[in-house]
């Protein structure tokens, strides 16, 4: 894309104030073609915005300087993609470009600005385009090169999105597998879905011929582990979400992989029959997602995703995200350049859990 087609927008309130940050802006404006992560990155529009402050949000929290730090260093790390409304469900809908930390004037008060470009959806690549068949994937020689003494599961979430007393609830009937993760989920957005997070060992979701070491080593324990771990998911972690009132829910179950993290989000509207099925899918799935991160290799993925089909019965990839081919999925989500004119939210995790009183979640201990 030609720079002068590009729709530049600029925040007028912080970002007004303070020449430092309108050079920045500039800079990168006029500089675009350095930033992108590969030579084909195309944007319908990229915008100048405050992305994060040491004031207090919505939430009533502040970042602190460190925080605004780390989130300059991971943008610096050209692969920062933003999601709609943080919806997992969502492919990607642009990136922050490039981040810096100003102060603002006469104060001891501290903003990022980043610069964020957002995607054409209609133009993004299918698998099939990069030559993938998702429903005909070869088999190659998955392989793990770390193998853990035991299968292990962290639960994180978003105190503001799911209150923790229901996580209470969930952790008391979970199996000696599953334990309470060390930071939260950070979301900021004026529409937030209550998003559960359970990273899992690879080992509690596939049973594939890599993993035949490690089976052979626990013996039943392993085979024990993961179906105590998928009864717990099916029974008590969706049914506990069901409860939850006037927010949609996300259950995201996810392991990693080289260096790809594999997600498969349920959206919340399954129902326990569905979800029953969904859950009891994950296994024939998550085998099939090792092959279609091996063949997506080549393109570096940093995320691929799964969502269910109800009708279908199965799981299947809806999109995943790459370092040298941006965002590829089969289910292009179509937005008006108006519609992203507004508010931005960034999200990530944040340690420790336990602050400010809340200390009414412990880590879970065998």
């Amino acid at each position: 894309m030609e720079l002068q087609s590009t729709n530049i927008e600029v925040a007028a309130d912080q970002i007004a104030e303070c020449p430092e940050a309108q050079k920045f802006v500039q800079d990168v404006i006029s500089g675009l073609d350095e930033f992108r992560l590969y030579s084909s990155e195309d944007f319908i529009t990229v915008v100048g915005n405050v992305i994060s402050g040491t004031g207090l949000d919505r939430q009533g929290e502040s970042a602190s300087v460190a925080d605004l730090e780390a989130l300059v260093s991971a943008v610096e790390e050209g692969a920062f993609f933003l999601r709609r409304e943080h919806d997992p469900l969502i492919h990607p809908i642009g990136r922050i470009i490039a981040a810096k930390m100003f102060q603002v004037p006469q104060t001891e008060k501290y903003f990022v600005v980043g610069i964020i470009g957002f995607y054409d959806a209609s133009k993004l690549p299918s698998f099939a385009s990069k030559g993938i068949d998702v429903s005909n994937l070869p088999h190659g020689d998955a392989s793990v090169i770390d193998t853990p003494e035991e299968a292990r599961a962290l639960v994180e979430f978003n105190p503001h999105e799911i209150p923790p007393t229901a996580v209470v609830e969930m952790l008391k009937t979970a199996p000696p597998s599953v334990g309470l993760g060390e930071a939260i989920q950070s979301r900021k957005g004026v529409i937030s879905l209550a998003i559960l997070q359970i990273s899992a060992s690879i080992w509690l979701l596939s049973k594939t011929p890599f993993g035949t070491k490690f089976q052979e080593r626990l013996g039943e324990k392993a085979a024990d582990a993961s179906v105590a771990f998928l009864k717990w998911i099916s029974e008590t972690v969706s049914g506990k979400l069901r409860e939850l009132t006037g927010r949609e829910t996300r259950l995201v179950i996810s392991f990693q992989y080289k260096e790809c993290t594999v997600e498969f989000v349920l959206s919340g509207k399954e129902g326990p029959a569905a979800t029953s099925e969904a859950v009891g899918a994950l296994e024939s799935a998550a085998n099939q997602s090792l092959l279609l991160v091996e063949a997506l290799l080549p393109a570096m993925p940093i995320r691929l995703t799964y969502g269910y089909d109800v009708s279908a019965k199965r799981w299947f990839p809806i999109h995943a995200t790459t370092r040298r081919e941006g965002v590829i999925t089969d289910q292009p989500y179509l937005i008006s350049v108006q519609t992203l004119q507004g508010g931005f939210s960034v999200g990530g995790r944040r340690l420790p859990l336990i602050e400010k009183g809340a200390n009414a979640i412990q880590r879970k201990t065998e």
